[in-house]
């Protein structure tokens, strides 16, 4: 894939994967960032594709084209932002005690 915010998600996927290797998380902590990162690329992919079939089959400007672009990429920032949320939930004991 070459979307350029699917590079960045796999760039935090891989260091939210290095820090539970570095950390020594538990599987319990594993389930929940694996679920959530698996999540968020999924949802990257389904933004693409979106995306793209909007694109191939609305040339010209449309007001309707353009929020559902806008909800596609709305839907991966949730999705984002509860990744994050779920990092620091699981990171929070490992940085400050």
């Amino acid at each position: 894939m070459n979307e350029a915010n699917f590079r960045i998600d796999m760039v935090i996927t891989a260091f939210v994967v290095s820090m539970g290797i570095h950390f020594r998380i538990t599987n319990t902590e594993w389930a929940i960032l694996v679920l959530g990162l698996g999540f968020l690329l999924a949802a990257e992919i389904i933004n693409t594709l979106i995306e793209e079939l909007v694109d191939h089959l609305i040339h010209e400007h449309h007001e309707g084209a353009r929020v559902i672009k806008d909800l596609s990429a709305g839907f991966v920032l949730t999705v984002a932002l509860s990744v994050l949320a779920s990092f620091c939930l699981v990171m929070w004991k490992y940085f400050f005690y």
